[in-house]
């Protein structure tokens, strides 16, 4: 038994959480996730106290690593506890 936790977000307008009258995927900047994101860290964070590994498919893909350079550079500590990402998106062919 290696003990995993598994947390799973469905973003606002992605996936399961699509509901009636939304665009799918549609927003003007990538930053609106950003507080989403973060929150979940939060919580992922402060509920299992290791370091977290973060996977991401398709349109998250690339939020997701725009969404951490962005923490980054604002000084943000909480990517600190990320000890990995792994990411499947066709936004690499680009």
């Amino acid at each position: 038994d290696r003990q995993i936790a598994f947390y799973s977000l469905d973003l606002r307008k992605c996936g399961r959480s699509l509901r009636d009258g939304h665009t799918a995927h549609y927003v003007s900047d990538l930053a609106f996730y950003d507080a989403e994101l973060e929150e979940s860290l939060r919580i992922v964070q402060e509920e299992t106290g290791v370091p977290v590994y973060l996977a991401a498919h398709s349109t998250g893909g690339l939020i997701l690593p725009l969404w951490l350079d962005r923490m980054n550079r604002s000084g943000g500590t909480r990517a600190r506890g990320i000890a990995g990402l792994i990411l499947n998106s066709p936004w690499f062919d680009l």
